[in-house]
């Protein structure tokens, strides 16, 4: 029985009937190369704080990324870069309460507070009366006279029917939808208007911006601005030729009430959502939406997430909708001309958490495994590895996903997994394992760490698989070894790069070394290898630790004989009695390439194991 390769979990297949070199457990393994070795340890990154500024306590739901940032929500957030950076570099906007809102790394670091996106429009039309002969009395071009005038009428100007409309604007630039227009009065040359807005200014609105009609060159009516104001009362007193740009956001409404997430669709367009509603927003504009273009699906609505497509088309852009049935795709040029396409893959999103995106691809968890969503269909990668009771068990609705160095990592309430994947075939995952650590939180990013963090007091923000030179403890049990007869072996190997060369280890050299810096600066091993950086491999040595593993060989699914084994050389099994079924579980921090049991130190030797 001899083990040189170290491969992933398969639990929905009996120990007995597992492939070579698939095992029963494989908990914090990094398996590369054909190695058994623990992962990376995890290193501290500081405290987690929210959109506040304040340190968070207590639960974490979520985490964003905003430039060298990692900011905190306590329950699950639905982030989105903000396209306007309005509050400066990787300013990103987040749903709280049923309100968009939006922040920026430099305003949390200065401890302001979240600025609302969006501002509701004036209900009712703002009041106006002609002030004769006190507005502007200049005209350009002069007015033609008809045929039937007065001979004299080179100096007449006929009034000029007028209305006017108010809007509000936020301290971030953000224009409302104007108010009904006012009743028209006839304005004559050199006549002002007196204005009054008698609606109350929303809290987040910092000015008023009045606009006045004009007729058209096709004989419309356009809207022109006037002046801005942060009175309710103006007089207008310019000329037609003074007025500036024309009105725009006739139909800009603001954010609904009651939103549930918001998401980018490629680098201008932002998307809100209610229980089944899609709101898109104009470009560059993410306080501003339009009615005609909603968007409504069948099903309520888990999360929503924008991707690439791998393959690039007319339409590059995407939009993944992910419900409690069946999930959409959205495509083509937004808000105009959206296309939205139901996929007929009944795979349910039932964890908001467990969305990202990696290489073209969005995966989440549903009833049945981990779903790759290319947009054309929704597949299950993990069907050869789970059933659906083995999936249940892992808790589908509590997990949280991330997509870091090349595997996908997931969290839930009983503990965690990695797999890796390969988009280029959806039906081939390499291999999952199991994590002993549990988490609240991910992120990660493609030029980023990973990061993750757990609920506390305060919560502590940890780059995840950091310290690469300490390991997290693994273990790994292998596939059951059917005998073709009762069986019993008497001689086993541990073969591994720090087990094997730790006599090399305790070389003269190293020990003449230590002896002279012990006896001149004292038993410090922390000063001494700051002195002899060569000796850095050496450390748990010198502090009298062993490299070690912790062996137990099972017989018949019992517990057969178990050591701690700290040197490559075989030694000897008990001869208790035989068995069928036999295999090993291995435990530890230290690098494992080889495990052999025989009958025999010659059998070992025999099988290729040199003794």
């Amino acid at each position: 029985m001899r083990i040189i390769d170290f491969y992933g979990v398969v639990p929905k297949t009996h120990g007995t009937k597992l492939q070579l070199p698939f095992a029963q457990k494989a908990i914090n393994v990094d398996l590369y190369g054909g190695k058994l070795q623990g992962l990376p340890s995890s290193s501290y990154a500081g405290e987690v704080v929210g959109v506040d500024g304040n340190v968070m306590h207590g639960n974490i739901g979520s985490l964003h990324i905003a430039g060298k940032l990692v900011v905190g929500f306590p329950e699950h957030t639905f982030v989105a870069p903000d396209p306007q950076n309005r509050l400066g570099e990787h300013s990103f906007l987040f749903v709280r309460d049923g309100k968009l809102w939006r922040t920026s790394p430099m305003q949390i670091l200065r401890k302001c507070p979240p600025v609302e996106v969006g501002i509701a429009a004036p209900c009712v039309a703002p009041t106006l009366a002609v002030l004769p002969n006190q507005g502007c009395k200049a005209e350009a071009p002069p007015a033609m006279c008809a045929p039937n005038d007065d001979p004299s009428c080179e100096d007449h100007f006929p009034p000029r029917a007028t209305s006017y409309k108010v809007t509000y604007i936020t301290a971030c630039g953000e224009e409302s939808a104007p108010s009904p227009a006012a009743g028209i009065v006839d304005v004559a040359v050199g006549d002002a208007v007196a204005l009054h807005d008698p609606n109350t200014m929303p809290p987040n609105a910092v000015a008023r911006r009045w606009y006045r009609s004009v007729i058209g060159s096709k004989g419309e009516v356009v809207w022109l601005f006037v002046t801005e104001s942060a009175s309710s009362g103006f007089i207008d007193a310019k000329c037609q030729y003074e007025l500036g740009e024309s009105l725009i956001t006739d139909e800009h409404a603001p954010p609904p009430e009651c939103i549930l997430g918001v998401a980018p669709y490629g680098d201008t367009t932002t998307v809100v959502w209610t229980n089944k509603n899609l709101y898109f927003s104009e470009p560059m504009m993410p306080h501003a939406y339009k009615e005609r273009h909603i968007q409504r699906v069948f099903y309520n609505i888990v999360a929503v997430q924008g991707f690439i497509d791998n393959v690039e088309s007319e339409h590059t852009y995407k939009l993944a909708i992910f419900t409690d049935g069946l999930p959409y795709v959205v495509y083509g040029h937004l808000p105009d001309n959206a296309i939205i396409r139901e996929v007929q893959d009944w795979q349910p999103c039932v964890s908001a958490r467990s969305v990202c995106t990696a290489e073209g691809l969005v995966y989440y968890t549903s009833p049945h495994g981990i779903v790759a969503f290319s947009g054309s269909n929704a597949k299950v990668i993990t069907a050869d590895f789970f059933t659906e009771n083995e999936w249940t068990a892992m808790l589908p609705h509590t997990q949280r996903l991330c997509f870091w160095s090349g595997r996908l990592w997931g969290f839930h309430d009983r503990g965690g997994f990695q797999m890796r994947t390969s988009n280029s075939d959806l039906d081939r995952v390499e291999f999952i394992t199991e994590l002993s650590d549990n988490y609240d939180a991910c992120i990660a990013a493609p030029d980023t760490p990973m990061y993750v963090a757990a609920s506390g007091d305060p919560v502590q923000l940890l780059t995840w698989c950091d310290n690469t030179s300490q390991r997290m403890r693994y273990t790994w049990r292998a596939r059951v070894e059917v005998q073709s007869g009762m069986w019993r072996p008497s001689s086993m190997k541990v073969v591994g790069e720090d087990i094997t060369a730790h006599r090399k280890r305790t070389s003269r050299t190293l020990h003449d070394h230590w002896t002279q810096w012990r006896a001149t600066n004292g038993a410090s091993v922390e000063a001494f290898i700051a002195a002899h950086p060569q000796y850095k491999p050496f450390y748990e040595q010198l502090l009298g630790k062993q490299p070690s593993v912790e062996v137990t060989v099972y017989a018949d699914d019992e517990v057969y004989y178990k050591r701690r084994v700290n040197h490559g050389m075989p030694f000897r099994l008990p001869r208790i009695r035989r068995a069928i079924n036999w295999d090993v579980e291995i435990s530890g921090t230290t690098t494992v390439t080889e495990l052999h049991m025989q009958t025999s130190n010659e059998d070992l030797t025999q099988e290729g194991g040199a003794v």
